[in-house]
Parts: C-alpha cells; sequence; structure tokens
C-alpha cells in the first residue's frame, strides 16, 4: 500500500511506502508498482531459491539478486538485508535509524552528485525493530575489478586506468570516501569509448563538504595493499598513480603530493607484512 506522502528531491521524487509488517521510502519511477510487487513478500522472496540469487549470507548481512522479469521489470533487482542481532540491537536502532535507512540516504545523495553507484531504489524497515533492507538496482554486465586481475582480463589497460583513476578522484574530489577501497568492491562495465566503473558495499562510505585528506589516504592505502595482496604493485605504481594524481584538480593534487603517495605506500606495506605474518589486519 502507497501512503502517498512525496517530497522533491532535486529531480528525484521519493514515495512513502509501507507492507503489512514494514515500513519504508522508494524513489518514485516509472517501475515503482513493480518494485513494490517484489517487496510486498521480501522475506519470502529471499528464501525463494528460484527467485532470488544469494551473494552473500552471514551473521550481519545477507545480500543477493531478485530477478526483475517476474515483477514486470526491465532490470534485476539486489537486495541487502541487515539481520535482527536481538533486543538490544533493536532498541539502539530506533534511535539512530537502522543501516538500510542510513545507506539509502547516502547512496541517493552519491548518486545525484554523479559519482558511480548502482541506482538507489529504496529502503523497508520491520516495524518490529528487526531486520532493515536496502535494495538497489543491478547493474549488468559489470565485473569485479579483483576477479578482472586475477583472471588476467585487463583488457585495454591504458583505458581501464583512465576510467578506475578517474572515479576515485571524482568521489574524493566531491567530498566522497568510500571506506573500504578494496579492488572487490570496484565494478567495471565496458562498452562505449570508455569503461564505466562502480563502487559497492558502501556502509562505510562518507561525504564531506569538500575533499577529505584523511579519507583520501585510507582509501588509497586500502586500494594499494589489495594491489599487494594481487601482485599489482607495479600497476599501481607506474600506471595508476599518475593517472589518479592527474585527475585530480590542482588544489586537491598540492594536498596529497609526492611525500604522502610515498607514505601510503609504506604504511600498505607494513599493514600487509604484518597480515601476512598472522599480526592483525
Amino acid at each position: 500500500m502507497i501512503k502517498g506522502a512525496r517530497e522533491a528531491v532535486l529531480k528525484y521524487q521519493e514515495m512513502d511506502i509501507s507492507t503489512v509488517d514494514k515500513r519504508g521510502r522508494l524513489v518514485e519511477t516509472g517501475h515503482t508498482a513493480g518494485i513494490m510487487s517484489l517487496l510486498e513478500g521480501v522475506d519470502g522472496l529471499m528464501d525463494d531459491t528460484r527467485r532470488f540469487t544469494l551473494i552473500k549470507d552471514d551473521r550481519a548481512t545477507t545480500v543477493g539478486v531478485a530477478g526483475g522479469p517476474q515483477a514486470g521489470l526491465p532490470f534485476d533487482v539486489v537486495i541487502k538485508r541487515f539481520n535482527y542481532k536481538g533486543a538490544l540491537h533493536s532498541m539502539a536502532k530506533r534511535f539512530s535509524g537502522t543501516r538500510a535507512r542510513r545507506l539509502y540516504g547516502l547512496t541517493l545523495e552519491l548518486f545525484k552528485r554523479g559519482l558511480g553507484v548502482p541506482d538507489p531504489i529504496g529502503f523497508l524497515e520491520d516495524v518490529r525493530g528487526r531486520n532493515s533492507f536496502y535494495v538497489s538496482k543491478f547493474i549488468a554486465g559489470a565485473e569485479n575489478l579483483a576477479l578482472m586481475w586475477k583472471d588476467g582480463r585487463f583488457e585495454e589497460p591504458h583505458a581501464l586506468t583512465a576510467a578506475l583513476a578517474g572515479a576515485i578522484a571524482g568521489w574524493h574530489a566531491r567530498g566522497a570516501v568510500h571506506g573500504d577501497l578494496k579492488w572487490s568492491n570496484m565494478l567495471v562495465k565496458k562498452g562505449g569509448r570508455v569503461p564505466t566503473c562502480f563502487f559497492i558495499d558502501l556502509d562505510n562510505a562518507r561525504l564531506y563538504p569538500e575533499a577529505n585528506l584523511k579519507g583520501m589516504v585510507k582509501d588509497l592505502e586500502r586500494f594499494y595493499r589489495y594491489a599487494l595482496r594481487l601482485g599489482a604493485r607495479e600497476w599501481v605504481d607506474e600506471e595508476f598513480l599518475p593517472a589518479y594524481l592527474k585527475a585530480l584538480p590542482e588544489r586537491i593534487r598540492e594536498k596529497i603530493g609526492p611525500d604522502r603517495i610515498n607514505k601510503i605506500r609504506e604504511d600498505a606495506g607494513k599493514k600487509s607484512a604484518r597480515k601476512r605474518a598472522g599480526c592483525g589486519s
């Protein structure tokens, strides 16, 4: 049932929604009715292996893809459920808001700023304060960056380097920080003149009024540590980092500079060595 309360968000319209036992919001589009038909039975949907393809399932979250054609949609839908952890956790959410609500609000703002994220669709919260659900559009044809490297599929490396460097620099220049910038949290979709890059798993992302140097350094160090794990150090040193710095506006580039980049390399190497030795992450 649609409650009907709406508000303008730039050119996007949001809509308050409710099901029998859940409340939430959707970005209103021409596909709202189909989305609602999926979400009205979201609990049963996520338990149905014929309709829902599981990607991840652990104590904190359950993530998978629901086929859109079953609801008359021309695209598939990603559903991320934040799992109930008990009464105390439920009480805390009543004061701080659910993770699904916060993720929706942040992702919608990133999307409105033109940054590479899967289109946000909406969120649902259990009225009893239990599970909450974040819903986004599935990006068909996108490839995981880490798997692309492992499988030797870095075709047209200069174009890919420019796309990745531009995407990450674009985030940082607009005050966005990912917070967990490992390669498996980046998707690449080829086609057209240049690849398109998307960022996923945004639970630790933050958005600041301007470029946040501390967050930028953290993102780059995480990216570099993952490169060391994959054996991609040479590519990052010789191709990616120069392209990243070039893509930054000059006023921001001056703040990060070669000395800080060298410190990022050094710190990433030390942390990777400690992890290999079993002394932490």
